[in-house]
């Protein structure tokens, strides 16, 4: 079941896609990946940093 979800995920999520890069000035573009970025990674930096 899972071979089936990228595939359709990926037909709802790139028209999604473009609609908001369209949209979207591209610094706020680029500042919300880099949030988005740092927060999906927040747990690896706190166990990293903090030893």
């Amino acid at each position: 079941m899972p071979l089936f979800a990228v595939p359709f995920g990926g037909v709802i999520d790139a028209p999604v896609a473009a609609w908001v890069c369209k949209k979207l000035p591209l610094r706020m573009m680029g500042i919300l990946i880099g949030v988005l970025l740092i927060l999906l990674n927040v747990r690896t930096l706190i166990l990293t940093f903090v030893k």
